[in-house]
């Protein structure tokens, strides 16, 4: 469990985009927590349609001081559907000035969307565990439309 006095989580959430606003605000983008994957229709023959590229999507972070200063490391890791951790991305975030100071991180990350199912997006500061926010890929076949002839 965190400490009491700091740093907090105040926001962790999957979103599509994140805008840099011209006075340095962000904008989070389409905060989303199911993610339709289009899988390409077979092509007849005997070989499978190929797997879906990775799925990009955007993780917003974000902390608030509290009594915490100086360096902390991030960790966040992605947890697959079978369980098993698919990547790990560390960064060290550093807590400085007031109580109500804080640090937003936004990670571009790319989910293997080949498998559907629950993804787990598990955050730590200095191995201590803060949250985790989930992302359900679910698989949706592909069709191609003909336009009508005129």
């Amino acid at each position: 469990m965190p400490d009491p006095g700091g740093p907090y989580l105040t926001m962790l959430v999957v979103c599509e985009r994140v805008l840099q606003e011209a006075d340095g605000v962000p904008s989070i983008i389409r905060i989303i927590d199911r993610l339709n994957v289009i899988r390409a229709p077979g092509t007849g023959s005997s070989e499978p349609p190929p797997p879906p590229p990775p799925a990009v999507v955007v993780l917003g972070l974000s902390f608030k001081a509290g009594k915490a200063r100086g360096s902390r490391e991030l960790v966040i890791r992605l947890m697959a559907p079978s369980g098993l951790y698919q990547s790990e991305l560390h960064q060290t975030l550093n807590f400085e000035g007031d109580d109500d100071r804080g640090i937003s991180f936004f990670p571009t990350v790319l989910v293997d969307a080949s498998t559907p199912g629950l993804y787990w997006f598990e955050v730590s500061l200095d191995q201590e565990w803060y949250g985790k926010t989930p992302l359900r890929i679910v698989r949706q076949q592909g069709s191609v439309v003909t336009p009508p002839q005129l």
